[in-house]
């Protein structure tokens, strides 16, 4: 195997309600097809930080999963944010994409504050926001969400 890349898939226990796990089966399957051999580290609220992040994959969960996690991960935002400013790939979906914007607002109009890793902020709604999505940029043609 080639170079060693190590991903984090953060709060698995509470964050994966959407089949989260999927995406880091993938990641981890392609990173070995193209040869690097990858070492997944699944970081839970209060266990150690990985001595080394390559890559951090996160997921969705409900209102109350956010809740339970959020006091570990304003405990770890100054890291994450490092990791960020130095170009580390992420990958957060629902739920962690909202906590890592500036504020996640329920359908109930509690405000959940974000780390501040992505500029944006979520405000939920009483009906379900979802399906797919085509998003055009001019350097990346068309985006397509799901």
């Amino acid at each position: 195997m080639g170079k060693v890349i190590d991903v984090m898939s953060l709060y698995p226990k509470d964050m994966n309600i959407y089949g989260d796990s999927g995406n880091v089966l993938v990641v981890l399957r392609r990173l070995a097809l193209y040869g690097y051999e990858p070492r997944l580290h699944a970081y839970n609220q209060g266990d150690e930080w990985p001595e080394r992040v390559d890559m951090i994959l996160g997921g969705g969960g409900q209102d109350t999963g956010q809740k339970k996690i959020t006091g570990d991960l304003f405990k770890r935002a100054g890291r994450l944010r490092d990791l960020a400013a130095d170009g580390t790939p992420m990958l957060m979906i629902c739920g962690l994409f909202q906590l890592f914007g500036e504020y996640f607002e329920t359908s109930e109009g509690e405000r959940l504050d974000g780390i501040n890793v992505l500029g944006a902020y979520t405000v939920g709604q009483s009906h379900r926001m979802i399906g797919n999505l085509v998003e055009h940029s001019d350097e990346f043609g068309d985006v397509i969400g799901y």
